[in-house]
């Protein structure tokens, strides 16, 4: 058996070194990014108006009515409205159905969910409208 010569030996710990402290960097980067853009609640995951859009291809307004008309749950924390993944998964089972639209496939609200029947509408009172003065 051949022995390993001081030099050699500290040369093989140098680069292990080097590739230990980049591969520390790289998991400090990924644990940062991960915890920055992503918020949790009691160990669930939080969405935000934004996330909740892009995940299911809406506007604010539609989350909006989504809120009012179908009872999707949020929480507001500091202004934000945010929404449980649970609140989430449990309103698109409930609310919506997958179509093909265009080749792709889309979430849409099913026919005869939500609070409103479909086609009726607040009917307007007649009068004028008085400006109250302070």
């Amino acid at each position: 058996m051949e022995a390993v010569g001081k030099d050699l030996f500290e040369e093989w710990m140098q680069r292990l070194m080097g590739r230990i402290d980049r591969l520390d960097g790289i998991i400090s980067v990924l644990i940062n990014k991960d915890a920055s853009g992503v918020k949790y609640l009691d160990g669930e995951r939080m969405y935000d108006n934004q996330d909740l859009c892009e995940m299911l291809r809406t506007s604010k307004r539609s989350l909006q009515r989504f809120r009012s008309e179908y009872g999707l749950k949020s929480r507001r924390i500091s202004r934000k409205s945010y929404y449980k993944e649970s609140d989430v998964l449990e309103f698109i089972s409930r609310n919506m159905e997958e179509v093909v639209l265009d080749g792709g496939k889309v979430l849409k609200i099913k026919e005869g969910t939500g609070k409103k029947s479909p086609g009726k509408t607040k009917e307007k009172k007649g009068g004028r409208r008085t400006a109250s003065r302070l």
